[in-house]
């Protein structure tokens, strides 16, 4: 029959200041039909030998293990498969661990130094030295209350066991001594209940066990007892904080903190050596009855071995154990005949895997009903809550979505609407229990957004050189941004695209703004679009004429709009126009013949940097004939498309004798 459930004796009562006594219970289930499982080798990581491996404490931020050597010279931080991360030797000894509760820093206990050290967690670089005292030698650390709590062997002869504390804020240290104690005690605290603080002698006959409530009292236990276990080897918490425990070679025995009452012992493994505490329960390392180490999970509320591995080939007992906060990993140290160590990783052993298939489909328009449907494996129970989240532009870090529940084939579907456009992320997860592992699972679809409407005027017209011409960009619907651009980029690759004006529409959804014409420009609106309109851009290119003229020189008289020239004289034709570089200037002629002009020769004509050219009219003149000549810049013909097509205007001229 099993044992009472820890659940069944906790007692709700406010813990109080009195000394009361902790029972025990002598006769528990040895849940031996728990058939062992045999660790596979791959989870064996050998590490470099250890004189002393006294402590171990897990960085789940790094997916660091740090490790401590007591009577060498190391401390060391191992990657998860075993590697060394960074190291520091030379040191003094290095007892007890604890990392902050942000994991920047790593505390280490160094009795050598008479001191506490923080170390930085990533490098191992000392950060500060916090001296506790002449004589006194630092062995276990815990966090409690609003302090860094630190036993020690003390300076006295014979040696006596103390208490110290140490606040981080200012370096204050106390220390206390503790008649009965012989060496300095075990230290065991617990996130559940941050205020209780226990300690125990780390004898080899019963141990004196006192657990304080740090906020009110550090001198008067509220619970105390000196427990029957033979070879005290490791105390802790229940995973709530309402039961502590003391292990070692007797097993493990429980009792509740408020009521001190007894709550059951676990007899297997007989041979403890120490015990690992996570939110899913307790795993008890220890010599079951022979030189194979076992571990023994007992899942929280339970006072039975649910699970067991034996961890072969190593032929000696398990010196420390260790879970990854928050993530389930198991990092068991285990002396190899050769006198190292290694470091057996178990993926969560505390749960049953489960696993969540989740899909979508690829598309959806805005506002649309979307159905993401999926499944959860692993033999739960029809009626399993499912969290579902939605990340989308609108809510980057994710808003929550009604729960969904599991069929009993663990099927289950999420219908929504999502708001936003663009990529939306459903997010399902399993929180777990104390049986059964975590699962997540995402899918993402593409959200059509609406088509933004967004015009730009004028478009297509043609102005002269110089004109200032205002744009007037438009914008329909929006929904949370209605900040239009107007970009203004000149042809030719000597200017660049330039922002003209930048600003939320107006309540007419209108922005505008002006620009001097000098070449041809393509205008641009752009919209950058919000989460529920998409990004649209609209161009409108307008044109501009370049300036253009031709004087006409050498002639001795004009007359009804004619240049007159003496028949023996040549013409000189000066055309001047916008400049630029490489441009030309086609300067065409024509004769008055038949009652019509007829062209009668071009040349093209480079411009200088001024933007001039000159052309004389050579060869024999023809008397009374009429002539007119024009300037034009042609676009790319004349060298370049910085400019729309342009003619100047005639010049008509004739000769006399």
């Amino acid at each position: 029959m099993r044992t009472k459930t820890l659940r069944t004796v906790l007692a709700a009562a406010v813990l109080g200041g009195s000394a009361v006594t902790i029972g025990y219970l002598s006769t528990g289930s040895a849940s031996a039909e728990v058939v062992p499982e045999t660790l596979p080798a791959s989870a064996r990581h050998s590490i470099p030998a250890f004189t002393s491996l006294k402590d171990v404490v897990v960085d789940p931020v790094r997916r660091h293990v740090a490790v401590s050597d007591g009577s060498g010279v190391r401390l060391a931080v191992l990657n998860y498969d075993g590697t060394t991360a960074v190291e520091r030797t030379g040191l003094t000894g290095v007892n007890g661990l604890k990392f902050a509760s942000d994991y920047g820093r790593l505390y280490a206990a160094v009795p050598g130094a008479n001191a506490v050290i923080a170390y930085d967690a990533a490098t191992l670089a000392e950060v500060k030295r916090y001296p506790v005292g002449t004589g006194v030698l630092p062995e276990k650390l815990a966090f409690a209350g609003d302090r860094l709590w630190f036993s020690y062997q003390g300076p006295s002869v014979p040696t006596i066991g103390g208490l110290g504390s140490l606040d981080l804020t200012d370096g204050t240290v106390t220390t206390r001594q503790i008649d009965g104690l012989q060496w300095a005690p075990l230290l065991a605290s617990s996130p559940a209940k941050p205020d209780l603080l226990a300690l125990a002698a780390d004898n080899e006959s019963s141990g004196k066990v006192e657990v304080y409530n740090v906020a009110f009292d550090t001198t008067n236990p509220i619970s105390y007892r000196f427990f029957e276990v033979t070879g005290l080897r490791d105390i802790g918490f229940s995973p709530d904080g309402s039961l502590f425990f003391a292990s070692g070679w007797g097993g493990t025995q429980f009792a509740t903190v408020s009521e001190a009452k007894p709550a059951g012992t676990i007899t297997n493994p007989g041979s403890v050596q120490t015990v690992g505490v996570s939110p899913a329960g307790l795993m008890i390392a220890g010599l079951p009855g022979g030189s194979t180490s076992e571990l023994n999970f007992v899942a929280a509320g339970d006072t039975t071995t649910t699970k067991r591995w034996k961890i072969v080939p190593a032929p000696y007992s398990t010196n420390k154990v260790a879970w990854e906060p928050g993530g389930g990993k198991l990092f068991t140290f285990v002396g190899d005949s050769g006198g190292g160590e290694s470091m057996w990783v178990l993926d969560d052993p505390a749960h049953t895997a489960t696993a969540l298939k989740v899909s979508a489909p690829a598309t959806a328009a805005r506002g649309a009903q979307v159905i993401v449907a999926g499944t959860l494996s692993g033999g739960l129970p029809a009626g399993t809550k499912l969290s579902v989240t939605r990340t989308d532009e609108e809510s980057p870090q994710g808003s929550a979505l009604t729960a969904v529940a599991t069929d009993e084939d663990g099927a289950f579907t999420v219908v929504d609407q999502p708001p936003a456009g663009g990529t939306v992320k459903y997010t399902i997860a399993y929180a777990g229990d104390g049986t059964f592992r975590s699962a997540t699972a995402t899918a993402s679809l593409t959200v059509t957004k609406t088509a933004s409407v967004v015009t730009l005027s004028p478009s297509g017209t043609v102005y002269n050189y110089g004109t200032t011409v205002g744009f007037t960009a438009h914008l329909g619907a929006a929904f949370a941004n209605r900040t239009v651009e107007i970009w203004a980029d000149p042809y030719g690759s000597d200017q660049a695209n330039r922002l003209l004006r930048k600003v939320a529409a107006d309540a007419g959804g209108n922005v505008t703004t002006s620009l001097r014409l000098t070449r041809n420009t393509t205008v641009s609106a752009v919209y950058a679009g919000d989460s529920r309109y998409a990004a649209r851009t609209v161009r409108s290119t307008v044109y501009t004429r370049v300036g253009v003229t031709t004087a006409v020189t050498k002639q001795y008289a004009t007359s009804g709009g004619y240049y007159v020239f003496h028949k023996t004289k040549n013409p000189v034709f000066t055309t001047t126009m916008t400049a630029a570089a490489k441009r030309k200037q086609k300067l065409s002629f024509e004769v008055y013949s038949g009652g019509k002009w007829k062209p009668w020769k071009s040349y093209m004509l480079t411009l200088s940097s001024a933007g001039k050219s000159t052309y004389t009219l050579t060869g024999t003149h023809t008397i009374n004939a009429k002539y007119r000549v024009r300037a034009a810049y042609v676009t790319t013909t004349s060298g370049d498309n910085l400019n729309y097509t342009t003619y100047g205007p005639y010049r008509y001229f004739t000769f006399r004798k």
